[in-house]
């Protein structure tokens, strides 16, 4: 049952050249609170790019995304030159990032990289790329995908997980506490959790608390 309902999220957050899905309510208000436009954003695990093409149109056009699928990232280079924007995209495993230390200003990895099932090992040397790629500071945004409970254990070991590579949290929460959404997203949404972190260090001048 479960596999069956993130293989329709799987469908539902599928997009082509017609369908420029943009950002969330709740994600206009996180990362509008978070990141700042001048700012170099990494997304890590971008797909097609809905979420960095939603940064654009908010006057956000430092942000590079990245993808370990060749085959997602030809697209979303499609949609970038359909759209005529300056994006770049990237092909990058997450747990395995081509940049160096202390890189970008903030990062983040959306929902449509967690519909499939991700073994907590290969989680965690993701969490821990993202971590070194960040200069001190810097804000980290990961759209968590819960199951339909909300277990406890798993929101704990993502805890676990995102404190053991070095992040400090600053909040976790449900998206339908942020904003409601439209009935396209709303399927989507009501089962992703926002985990707001940041990596040790000095504040990334120009952040605002979350």
């Amino acid at each position: 049952m479960e596999r069956q309902k993130r293989a329709s999220i799987k469908n539902s957050l599928s997009f082509g050249a017609d369908c420029f899905w943009p950002l969330w309510q709740a994600e206009q208000k996180i990362f509008g609170r978070v990141f700042r436009p001048e700012q170099s954003l990494l997304e890590v695990d971008c797909g097609s790019g809905r979420i960095a093409f939603g940064f654009w149109d908010y006057g956000y056009h430092k942000v590079l995304g990245t993808d370990g699928s060749r085959e997602r990232i030809r697209e979303a280079r499609r949609l970038n030159r359909l759209k005529a924007y300056g994006l770049c995209f990237h092909v990058s495993r997450t747990t395995q990032l081509k940049f160096e230390d202390a890189l970008f200003d903030g990062a983040i990895w959306g929902i449509e990289a967690q519909v499939g099932e991700l073994e907590r090992e290969t989680q965690r040397r993701a969490l821990s790329e993202v971590y070194r790629v960040l200069v001190p500071g810097a804000w980290f945004v990961w759209e968590a995908l819960e199951p339909d409970s909300g277990s406890s254990e798993q929101m704990e070991q993502r805890r676990q997980d995102l404190q053991a590579v070095g992040f400090r949290i600053e909040v976790a929460v449900p998206s339908t506490l942020i904003a409601q959404e439209s009935p396209q997203v709303a399927a989507v949404a009501e089962r992703c959790h926002f985990w707001v972190s940041q990596k040790q260090g000095a504040t990334v001048p120009g952040c605002k608390e979350p």
